[in-house]
Order: C-alpha cells, then sequence, then structure tokens
C-alpha cells in the first residue's frame, strides 16, 4: 500500500515495474498461511526449472539440509536438469562423531571428501531429509566439500550470506559428473 512507498521519485517507469495492482513487488516467493500470516521462503532470482518442468524454490531445500546437525551449510542445483543435486558442507565433528573408524587423511581430496563411508552416510541423511518434498524436488546427489565456504574465496558475501552462483561456477564441473553418470 502507499505507506510502504508511493514510487520512485521523478521515475516512473521504475514505479511501474516495481509496483502492480498498488503492491510492492520485492522479488521474494512466499506464501500465506491459514492465519494471513505471510512466510517469505525465497527469492524469485533464484528459483529454477527443471528438465521436466518442475519450478524449485533451492532455498527451501536448502533449510531442510541445514536443519540436521550433520550440514552446515547447503546449496543446491538443478536447473534446466533431470534431477536435482547439492554441493554441501558437513559438519566434520558431527561427522567424526557418527563415523569415528574413517581415516581422515584419505577421505579429503582437493577439498572434496571422496571417501565412499562418507559419502554413502551422507547421502543416507540427504535421503531421509528429503522425505519431506515431492519426489522431482530431492536431491538425488551431492559434492561433499571438507571446509566451509569462505568468505576469502568469494563463496559468502560481506554479510555472510552464501552467493550460490559463484558456488555453482566453481563446482560446475564436478556436478556436471553426476548428470552425465546417469
Amino acid at each position: 500500500g502507499p505507506h510502504v512507498m508511493r514510487g520512485y521519485w521523478k521515475n516512473q517507469e521504475a514505479t511501474d515495474e516495481i509496483i502492480c495492482d498498488g503492491w510492492f513487488h520485492t522479488g521474494d516467493v512466499g506464501h500465506l498461511d491459514d492465519d494471513g500470516f505471510l512466510f517469505i521462503t525465497d527469492r524469485k532470482k533464484d528459483l529454477f526449472v527443471t528438465s521436466a518442468g518442475k519450478n524449485i524454490a533451492p532455498g527451501v531445500l536448502e533449510r531442510i539440509i541445514t536443519t540436521d546437525p550433520l550440514f552446515d551449510q547447503a546449496v543446491v542445483y538443478g536447473d534446466g536438469r533431470k534431477f536435482i543435486s547439492a554441493v554441501v558442507v558437513p559438519n566434520l565433528d558431527q561427522l567424526a562423531a557418527d563415523l569415528p573408524d574413517t581415516d581422515w587423511q584419505e577421505a579429503s581430496t582437493a577439498g572434496l571428501l571422496t571417501s565412499t563411508t562418507i559419502l554413502a552416510h551422507v547421502q543416507d541423511r540427504i535421503d531421509t531429509l528429503m522425505q519431506a518434498v515431492s519426489n522431482p524436488e530431492r536431491v538425488k546427489r551431492c559434492l561433499v566439500l571438507s571446509e566451509p565456504f569462505q568468505l576469502a574465496n568469494d563463496e559468502l558475501t560481506a554479510t555472510l550470506k552464501v552467493r550460490r552462483r559463484h558456488i555453482i561456477a566453481k563446482y560446475e564441473s564436478q556436478l556436471e559428473t553426476f548428470y552425465q553418470e546417469d
């Protein structure tokens, strides 16, 4: 309404782009619950569409993954793909507690955890978490990093938000192998 803003000063074109039918369009995606409360779930610019035509809100899936204490960070990927994959950063202390007999020296290669034991454990946890969403929305494969996303590597913003596009670009060649295998 007019209490939010009437428009941009002397810029009717920009005003017409962002205010439609009296509503200020922020670029957020959300829903109203039964009591009329608005829940913001994602950003419109972050939505992607799988090859089957399913619209995916990556923020929802990333939040589901990071509710598990095993995962500190997650970025999902799958624009134009037949299934969804993810880049995940496990909580290494939790992972060590879950898998105390794992040889950690052999588990990491070039910043990725490659141990079949670790990958199977991570995928089992992801599969369990994905029971909460429909089959086309489920993360089918994961790339598991051995260290968290870093501000110094340009993977996080100054306010420590994940830079999804940068992370996907950085690991795209590894993610691409998931789609070539199937």
